[in-house]
């Protein structure tokens, strides 16, 4: 009997420590209804998964399938993990009105406001992954001085940040925002800064309306449109903004900073700036790759500034349209796209200056066109063209006084309303050293063996120190001569080289005039220049044809007489290089009448 007893005392004890032990790894029941934290610091109902030790750090210690109101200030409420769980309507958290809570670790999921916030400051949002909400995974109404960071923004209907009238100070920062209709949304707020978020795969990563913000070190990809809205007073820098519908696209808004951002193979256009005035500035930004335009001013964008981007490899570099008053464009490298600059429909008045167009299918188009100014006025210039085909000979305003000046003597012609007047020679801007061979002038092409030709050979100095340095005459590969000059800053000099041909062989000699590079020299291409040929034949032999015979004879009869002033000059029928074309050039052909070269 007492073995019996034992025995079924014994499978009670089992059979209650096996319902405890299935008890332990039951997991913890979310809380049903809205849950509190008191301004007390009690948590209501007290049944809730929240603990906390010392009313200040409130734990989850499981999930909350309902929403959650903060009452108290100066507090931190740590998910540590746990969800925040809704069925689509009302706040996950909702935190109106609080200051210095810091809410953290916590997955918001399927509320119509992931975390709400009306009135509060000073509230860290850091950590959490706020997702799949109706509306919006976090907003913030008249708010100051928070910080949302470091959270994953996911799938949340509408914005996943919405920033609403609320100023100073508030940041968004290091997140994770995708795929939102709107990443991030600023709205009627000022002072704010949204730095070094990754936005991705959203409508517009940043959607600006009444913002007056820092956008800075942002990477905004793959969205419909990477930043889009009206605002003004911003400053959108250092952000990698690529493979967006436009990159940063902007309507009425005015005195924006838009800077050292990475403009890249965005679908539409890089940078677009409609109904746009008064003091935006677009500089020192890469545009590169875009599939229409890589800057668009369009409707009545007047007083803007484009300044020191390098715009490459766009469809158009840059487009105005119907944009006229005040746009200064200067500085750019603008550089292999269809159209380097584009200004449709009336786009008049603006100034164009110091900008490279290097290598695009056309420089420069119009399409009824207005009048604009292509230069900054002389000596500074225009813009340079690499499709450009003038000499630099001349100088001066009117380009008609001796020696060269680094700008083409003759127009740079876009249409019949607009050209360059000062076309640059090389590409702006002039390093401060920086030396170039501008012309050589031989005085004859053919030269009778053993005689001698001169040539001119003119040199300008584009930097800003002066420079003493050689110059070198060759035929082929062969030295001529050399001479050292010295040559003060923004100054021209035309040298003299004399040829005697004794020794060389009868036939065609390519002449080049070589610089040698001054100390800190970097742009050695114009260092080097080549006047075609000079042909070295038997004495008397004027044509080049290999023989002296009738043909010779007339070309000097034709211009007997003459001198290097008078019309009938012809220099090469000046066989001895005296000046004159006389009796002496006439014996020589006499000499040699006949003589050909095998």
């Amino acid at each position: 009997m007492r073995d019996c007893f034992l025995s079924t005392a014994l499978l009670l004890t089992l059979l209650l420590v096996g319902m405890l032990a299935l008890a332990f790894e039951v997991q913890p029941v979310g809380a049903v209804g809205t849950v509190y934290i008191r301004a007390d610091g009690s948590v209501d109902p007290p049944s809730a998964p929240i603990s906390s030790l010392d009313n200040v750090t409130y734990t989850f210690t499981g999930n909350v399938n309902d929403s959650i109101v903060v009452e108290r200030d100066n507090i931190v409420v740590d998910g540590a993990g746990y969800a925040v769980q809704g069925t689509g309507s009302g706040n996950g958290i909702d935190l109106s009105g609080r200051s210095n809570v810091t809410i953290k670790n916590v997955n918001v999921v399927a509320f119509n406001y992931g975390i709400y916030l009306n009135g509060g400051s000073g509230n860290t949002l850091t950590g959490n992954n706020i997702t799949a909400n109706a509306n919006y995974g976090i907003y913030l109404y008249g708010s100051t001085h928070n910080s949302i960071t470091q959270n994953t923004i996911a799938n949340n209907e509408w914005h996943g940040v919405w920033l609403f009238s609320s100023s100073n100070g508030n940041i968004i920062s290091h997140n994770n925002v995708t795929s939102n209709s709107h990443g991030i949304a600023v709205t009627s707020s000022s002072n704010c800064i949204v730095s070094c978020n990754n936005i991705t795969i959203n409508g517009d990563g940043i959607w600006l309306s009444g913002a007056n913000c820092i956008i800075y070190n942002n990477s905004i990809t793959n969205n419909d449109n990477g930043i889009g809205g009206a605002s003004s007073n911003c400053i959108v820098s250092c952000n990698n903004i690529t493979n967006n519908g436009y990159g940063i696209d902007l309507s009425n808004s005015n005195n924006n900073n838009i800077s050292y951002n990475n403009i890249t193979a965005n679908n539409y256009g890089g940078i677009d700036l409609s109904y746009s005035s008064n003091g935006n500035t677009i500089s020192h930004n890469n545009i590169i790759a875009n599939d229409y335009w890589g800057i668009w001013l369009s409707y009545s964008s007047n007083n803007n500034n484009i300044s020191y981007n390098n715009i490459t490899n766009n469809y158009d570099g840059i487009d105005l349209s119907y944009s006229s008053n005040g746009n200064t464009i200067s500085h750019n490298n603008i550089t292999s796209n269809r159209y380097g600059i584009d200004l449709d429909f009336s786009s008049a008045n603006n100034v164009i200056y110091h900008n490279n167009f290097v290598n695009n299918t056309f420089s420069a188009s119009t399409f009824y066109p207005g009048e604009n100014v292509w230069h900054d006025g002389y000596p500074s210039g225009g813009n340079y063209w690499s499709d450009y085909t003038g000499a630099d000979l001349f100088s001066g305003p009117y380009q008609n006084e001796t020696g060269s000046d680094g700008i083409g003597d003759k127009l740079y012609i876009i249409d019949g309303y607009n050209w360059d007047r000062y076309p640059l020679m090389k590409p702006y801007p002039w390093s401060q050293h920086d030396i170039g061979i501008t012309n050589i002038a031989p005085l004859k092409t053919v030269i009778g063996q053993g005689f001698t030709v001169h040539f001119s050979v003119s040199t300008f100095n584009y930097g800003n120190n002066t420079e003493n340095f050689n110059v070198t005459l060759l035929a082929n590969t062969t030295s001529i001569a050399s001479q050292t000059i010295t040559l003060a800053s923004r100054n021209s000099t035309t040298i003299t080289f004399t040829w005697n041909t004794t020794g060389f062989a009868k036939g065609k000699y390519t002449i080049k005039a070589y610089a040698w590079p001054v100390q800190g020299e970097a742009d050695t291409a114009d260092n080097t220049f080549s006047d075609g040929t000079v042909y070295v034949s038997i004495p008397g032999d004027v044509n080049a044809d290999t023989v002296v015979d009738i043909f010779d004879l007339i070309t000097v009869a034709n211009s007997y007489g003459s001198g290097p002033d008078d019309p009938k000059w012809n220099p090469n029928a000046d066989i001895n290089g005296d000046n004159t074309i006389d009796i002496f050039d006439l014996v020589t052909i006499a000499k040699h009448y006949g003589q050909t070269d095998p």
